[in-house]
């Protein structure tokens, strides 16, 4: 199999496609929106950390690639023809928006964001090999926090952690 290149960028693709595929109310094992207050407006492919979604976007759900770990799959005379396997961690993140003025007490956040990525989760498990693309992808982790947005709004946030698994 050597000397291929992996193609991250269709494995997020193909994540954010399952996603947005389950965000509607006949979508099958679960609606990505089942159980919110609103309905998922954008599931998007960037890192929160780089680029600051828009007020419009919430509720909304990103993708981004993580890491690469690569180990050798198999025993060949040089690199350029020796198969690979890869593990590609992605994190898949929900964002609930929420303003603290009127809804002080409001413990609606947490239940939005603890729902969304159980959602994501099952929707996820429902397509093991992202129809192909991968040997397999589980999700191996969640954590949430609390994030300003502004004086008086933050988001609820959790952060998935993905991992895919393929050889090239």
């Amino acid at each position: 199999m050597g000397s291929s290149i992996l193609n991250i960028n269709d494995i997020r693709d193909k994540i954010q496609t399952v996603l947005n595929d389950a965000n509607t109310t006949t979508a099958s094992p679960v609606d990505l929106s089942s159980g919110l207050y609103e309905r998922i407006n954008k599931v998007c492919k960037f890192n929160p950390s780089d680029i600051e979604p828009q007020t419009s976007w919430f509720p909304c759900v990103s993708i981004h690639i993580d890491s690469k770990e690569i180990t050798p799959a198999g025993i060949a005379v040089n690199q350029l023809i020796s198969s690979r396997k890869a593990t590609l961690s992605f994190k898949i993140i929900g964002m609930i928006y929420y303003n603290l003025v009127s809804n002080p007490e409001d413990n609606l956040p947490e239940e939005e964001i603890t729902t969304l990525m159980e959602n994501i989760e099952l929707i996820l498990k429902s397509n093991a090999t992202l129809d192909g693309l991968v040997l397999y992808q589980v999700p191996t982790g969640v954590d949430y926090w609390t994030q300003p947005y502004s004086d008086t709004d933050m988001l609820r946030v959790g952060e998935m952690s993905l991992e895919a698994v393929m050889h090239y």
